[in-house]
């Protein structure tokens, strides 16, 4: 006598969130069904739904404490960097300078906004990063040190330019390199607009803590 058995199943939530994961992900699930879930099959042995279940819940407690240490990510927060000439010695005073940061894993990202109603003669123009963080030198990118992009515009020569965010370790500041040379304020002139997005590796931060 034949007896056709019919199995109806249904995504389960752990399948769905490996799919939403990623091939990698799925394949580490898959293995950890093989290897370490509370039963382990044999050919011709009767399927139970405690034992099926059992085996889903293991997988779905597994994806969940990846997911929650795979990577610290933190919401934007305000600060308000100091802009220094001079080689980091005359703080900038007044004028509108907002800067935002987050943490992604070991990286900080950084947006800065600044127009300043005068703009003192100085070498060079320093931004700093938000308190208590240094630049961590051994994971800085090789070419220059360059962690980001800056637009800046000189409201009474009507120039507009870009230039390059440097970085250098352990030093908690950053400067705007244009055409190899450090960005002046003579070059953004009174009123002038400079605005700064980076991402920079710091120091004792870990992709999860």
């Amino acid at each position: 006598m034949e007896i056709n058995v019919r199995i109806d199943l249904s995504s389960p939530r752990w399948l769905r969130r490996v799919l939403l994961l990623g091939v990698p992900v799925a394949a580490m699930a898959i293995t950890s069904v093989a290897v370490g879930v509370p039963k382990q099959f044999t050919a011709g042995e009767t399927l139970k739904a405690a034992d099926l279940n059992a085996n889903f819940n293991d997988v779905d407690a597994r994806l969940t404490t990846l997911e929650q240490g795979q990577i610290t990510v933190t919401e934007w927060t305000s600060y308000t960097p100091v802009v220094t000439t001079d080689g980091g010695v005359t703080p900038v005073i007044g004028g509108m300078i907002k800067g935002f940061w987050r943490r992604v894993g070991d990286t900080m990202d950084v947006s800065i906004n600044t127009t300043l109603p005068t703009c003192p003669a100085g070498v060079e123009m320093t931004w700093s990063l938000p308190p208590g963080v240094n630049v961590d030198g051994a994971k800085l990118p090789q070419v220059n040190g360059q962690v980001g992009m800056a637009i800046w515009v000189n409201p009474n020569s009507g120039a507009i330019g870009a230039g390059n965010v440097l970085a250098q370790s352990p030093d908690p500041l950053v400067a705007i390199e244009v055409n190899t040379t450090v960005l002046t304020c003579s070059t953004i002139g009174t009123n002038g607009n400079v605005r700064l997005t980076f991402s920079l590796p710091i120091q004792g931060w870990t992709a999860t803590n």
